[in-house]
Formats: structure tokens, C-alpha cells, sequence
């Protein structure tokens, strides 16, 4: 029975763990978006398009950290940690890509967005296999 409860209790805190890895990087791509200025006059003319807020966007960067420790935590989830992270970055282009459209724009370079996520993935599957593997080898922990 005990084993029973802390293999549901080490489920659990996995979820949470990759909701939360999730969570974030969904804010940040919300904020990305909600934070952006749009179309803008930039001088009597001439416009400039802002459809994300780039600061906010490349902030999730920084979850590379959360993906590794718990990649390296839980080797058998780096890639439900990783994909947890990634998964919205891809959103936000394809909304940029919209925007783009909806408001008349048509740039042809505006899908190089996607580049952005995908060398995330490309970070963080790096870092995340890098972190499972050395949790793999790792020495027992002795309590």
C-alpha cells in the first residue's frame, strides 16, 4: 500500500511539474501577443508592425533551466517536459502570421517566425537529453 501511495504521489507531482512548465510558457506567449503594439506610425508615412513584444516572447528561453533539472530529475519525462515548454512558443507565430494577414500586410518573410520555437526545441532537447542521460548515471541517493 505505501509503495502504491508514493508511486501516485511521484505521478502527481510530475504533472505538476509539466503543467507548470506549461503554465508559464503559455503566459509568456499570451503576454508576447497582449503586449505588443500592433501598427504603429513610426514617422508621417511610414509604419512599422509590432504583432509580438519580443522581450516577452524571448523570455521563455529561460525555461531551458526548469526543462534540464527536471529532465535530469525524471529522465523517462524530458521529452513530456520539453514538449511542455515548446508547445505554445509555436503558437505565437502562427497568431503573428495572422495578425499579419487579417490586417492586410502579406509580408512573405513573417513565417521565419517559426524559427524562433524552433531552435527552443533544439535548446531545450539538447539540454533535456544532456540532463537524462547524466540522471540516468547519476549515483543513488542514499536518504
Amino acid at each position: 500500500m505505501n509503495r502504491a501511495v508514493s508511486s501516485l504521489r511521484d505521478h502527481l507531482a510530475a504533472t505538476a511539474v509539466i503543467a507548470g512548465i506549461f503554465a508559464v510558457s503559455a503566459v509568456l506567449a499570451v503576454i508576447s501577443l497582449a503586449a505588443a503594439e500592433g501598427v504603429v506610425e513610426a514617422k508621417p508615412g511610414s509604419f512599422r508592425n509590432e504583432w509580438a513584444n519580443a522581450p516577452w516572447w524571448l523570455a521563455a528561453f529561460g525555461l531551458f533551466l526548469p526543462v534540464t533539472v527536471a529532465s535530469h530529475r525524471r529522465p523517462r519525462l524530458a521529452v513530456a517536459f520539453l514538449a511542455a515548454a515548446v508547445i505554445p512558443q509555436f503558437w505565437v507565430p502562427w497568431q503573428i502570421i495572422e495578425r499579419d494577414t487579417t490586417a492586410g500586410q502579406g509580408d512573405p518573410l513573417i513565417g521565419l517566425g517559426f524559427l524562433a520555437p524552433a531552435f527552443m526545441t533544439v535548446i531545450f532537447g539538447v539540454s533535456a537529453l544532456a540532463a537524462a542521460l547524466a540522471g540516468r548515471v547519476a549515483p543513488a541517493r542514499t536518504a
